[in-house]
């Protein structure tokens, strides 16, 4: 079973995002914002990462980058689900590292159909 982080700050936000996945059959661990979910990883092995860009602390282009340097996650998928989505801000997500852009809102299979393109692209 695949592994996928959450990291949002918005409880209603991260619910659904974690009801959609598991109804997939994705088992879901969760993360309130970056300092938290740095903690989930050094702890354990995820397959991929998706995350909100504008969260308190630490947003998700930081986060991004913080993940990117670490050895063992260079290339572990980063999806970020976000209201913002110009051509500027994607630019600055890519060079960080980030794999996909969703923009919310979204709809549950556009999500699904995406993620499971990145890390199971033989089901899609």
């Amino acid at each position: 079973m695949k592994i996928i982080l959450v990291v949002e700050d918005s409880r209603l936000m991260l619910e659904m995002l974690s009801t959609i996945l598991r109804a997939k059959g994705f088992d879901v661990v969760q993360a309130n914002n970056g300092h938290d979910a740095l903690k989930i990883i050094d702890g354990r092995h995820v397959d991929m990462v998706i995350t909100d860009l504008i969260m308190p602390g630490m947003d998700g282009i930081e986060l991004t980058r913080v993940i990117r340097s670490r050895g063992e996650y260079k290339t572990i998928p980063i999806l970020m689900a976000t209201t913002q989505s110009n051509e500027k801000l994607k630019k600055i997500g890519k060079a960080a590292g980030v794999t996909a852009w969703l923009a919310k809102p979204f709809r549950p299979g556009n999500l699904t159909a995406l993620v499971i393109n990145i890390i199971c692209p033989k089901q899609s």
